[in-house]
C-alpha cells in the first residue's frame, strides 16, 4: 500500500485545494505541477466539494454528489431488473472463492453456443488414466505418472 495519495484538483479548484493543504495540521507537500502528496488519513478529511473534477492517484474522482445529481447510479449499488419483492432482492456480498457461480438463462447464450466440458473431464469425456505400473495409483496425464516413477520408485 503506498503512503501518498496523489491529487490533482480540478482547475477550478485547485486555488481552494491548496488553501485547505496550507491550512491542514500536518504538512502536506507537492508531488508537481498542480499536484498534492497527501498522506491517506489527510485524504479522508479533505472537503468533498475539493475533490469532485480531481485526479486522484491519475483516476478521476467520482463524488456520490456527483452521481445523485446526475441521476447516475453509485458504484457498487444492487441493480434489480424485472418486478421486485421482498423474494427478489438479494444483499449485496462479494464473492468468495469455492462459491457456486449464480444460474444463468439459457437466452443470455447465443444460438450455437456449446456448453463447456464439466470440470475435470476432457471434451466431455472422462479423462484417460495413466496407471503406475509398480503400484495401483493412477495419474490424469502420462507427465505425471512418469514424475510420480521417478520419485516413488527410484533405482537405487
Amino acid at each position: 500500500m503506498t503512503d501518498i495519495i496523489r491529487v490533482q484538483p480540478a482547475r477550478d479548484r485547485l486555488r481552494d485545494f491548496a488553501r485547505w493543504a496550507t491550512g491542514f495540521p500536518c504538512k502536506l507537500r507537492t508531488a508537481g505541477l498542480h499536484t498534492f502528496a497527501v498522506p491517506p488519513a489527510a485524504f479522508t478529511e479533505a472537503p468533498e466539494e475539493l475533490l469532485i473534477g480531481a485526479l486522484v492517484d491519475g483516476h478521476r474522482y467520482r463524488s456520490p454528489a456527483e452521481d445523485e445529481a446526475k441521476g447516475r447510479l453509485a458504484p457498487g449499488a444492487l441493480v434489480v431488473v424485472g418486478e421486485t419483492g421482498p423474494e427478489t432482492v438479494v444483499p449485496l456480498r462479494e464473492a468468495l472463492p469455492g462459491d457456486e457461480l449464480p444460474p444463468v438463462p439459457d437466452d443470455a447464450y447465443p444460438a450455437d453456443a456449446t456448453p463447456l466440458p464439466a470440470p475435470g473431464t476432457t471434451d466431455g469425456d472422462t479423462a484417460e488414466a495413466f496407471s503406475c505400473p509398480q503400484c495401483a495409483r493412477t495419474f490424469e496425464t502420462e507427465r505425471g505418472r512418469d514424475t510420480h516413477s521417478r520419485q516413488a520408485h527410484r533405482e537405487d
